[in-house]
């Protein structure tokens, strides 16, 4: 897996303005072990839960401008309460890189948000 730094003050995102709380991955086996329980929300080192938050960007895909939607999991408490739609730029922002199903996968991560 493949790790990259993301500079996105050059390059805002748009906010879509959908977001949800982030939860552990819990497979089939540990569903049928706890019937009718959620998956534990999932945290930051600090032990603070984590939101996705939806971001659009436009790649070139094969000569065409295709919109992309993507997730970046971020702290809570580094996500204003007042977060509307609109080009905001991501503050630490790290990407990694996978290949998965014969298929480039990518997981965004950032510290924080910041409106342009």
């Amino acid at each position: 897996m493949a790790q990259f730094s993301a500079e996105t003050l050059a390059a805002p995102f748009t906010y879509t303005g959908a977001f949800s709380p982030v939860t552990e991955f819990w497979d089939r086996a540990t569903r049928d072990e706890n019937p009718g329980k959620e998956p534990p929300a999932k945290t930051d080192n600090n032990g603070i839960p984590l939101l996705s938050l939806d971001f659009m960007r436009i790649e070139e895909v094969f000569g065409r401008p295709q919109t992309v939607v993507f997730q970046v999991q971020i702290p809570k408490t580094d996500v204003p309460d007042d977060l509307e739609p609109g080009r905001y730029s991501l503050i630490n922002a790290t990407v990694n890189v996978y290949a998965r199903d014969s298929k480039i996968r990518e997981s965004w991560t950032a510290e924080g948000v910041v409106e342009n």
